[in-house]
């Protein structure tokens, strides 16, 4: 009895981790079957940012740029650290100062 307790616990805990999650949190994906932003600007880097990691750069004060020349979405910190996402190939850069 102690094994399906423990199991039916553990079931409950899974139910309750699935509602905090919101079901409208569709991503956009391209073809090749990386995200995509829906619309090609800093709004939509931080929409996707906020999709990706269930939090908005504002709290983690992150800035975010988005370069139109090269299709990149450029997030970064105050520590200079920073995170690149390449939209054209799903690449991701993380880049982090030598201080």
């Amino acid at each position: 009895n102690a094994v399906l307790q423990d199991a039916a616990s553990k079931i409950d805990a899974i139910d309750t981790d699935t509602d905090l999650v919101g079901t409208d949190n569709w991503i956009s994906m391209s073809d090749q079957g990386w995200p995509t932003i829906d619309t090609n600007d800093v709004q939509g880097c931080e929409q996707l940012w906020g999709h990706l990691l269930a939090t908005n750069v504002q709290e983690l004060n992150i800035a975010v740029d988005y370069q139109s020349d090269e299709n990149i979405c450029r997030y970064h910190s105050g520590n200079e650290a920073s995170l690149s996402y390449q939209l054209q190939t799903g690449r991701v850069i993380f880049l982090m100062s030598d201080r």
